[in-house]
This record gives C-alpha cells, structure tokens and sequence, in this order.
C-alpha cells in the first residue's frame, strides 16, 4: 500500500484495514506499506527498491493505492481509493489462489 502521511482521511482508512488483512493472511501474503509523502520520496524509492517494485512506484499519481504482486513482482490488480475491507480480502484472495 503506499499511503501519504497527510492523507488522513482515505489513507487512515486503509492503512488499519490492511494492517488486519496482513494478520489475518499471516505468511500468505506479504502486505507492507509505502510512505510517499513529500519529502519522503528517497525513502520510499528505497522501500520500492527492496520490494522489487520501484518501477511500479513512480506511476504513482494518487493516493491511497493499493497493488496486488504475484510472487515474480508482476502487478496483477491495482486498487485506487479507499474500499471496504471485504473488497480487498476479496482482491487479494483471487490474486493468491
């Protein structure tokens, strides 16, 4: 998920969501958060960098998003906008079966 730390009102909606999603998912999935805040652009290109996403990162135009990988980094689902927690339980669970 990359998230802007003042983007409180979407962001700090789907930032608890998957928070939960990744306890309940447990070693399934890999859920992790990137800041791409201003100022925090180095930082997170790094975050990216380790991910093996960072091609994925600057398309970024908006947040919060959420993107779905397969385990080889290929982007299968991207998620703009906040959504319910059943919406991205549902997303994620295509995405690993």
């Amino acid at each position: 998920m990359m998230f802007d730390q003042h983007c409180t009102l979407w962001c700090g909606r789907v930032r608890p969501l998957m928070k939960e999603l990744a306890e309940e998912f447990g070693q399934k999935v890999l859920i992790d958060e990137v800041d791409a805040s201003r100022g925090k652009e180095k930082e997170a290109e790094e975050k990216c960098k380790q991910l093996g996403i960072l091609g994925y990162y600057k398309d970024i135009e908006s947040v919060p998003v959420v993107l779905l990988f397969d385990g080889k980094r290929k982007l299968l689902k991207e998620l703009n906008g906040p959504k319910s927690k059943e919406f991205y339980r549902s997303a994620i669970e295509k995405v690993i079966k």
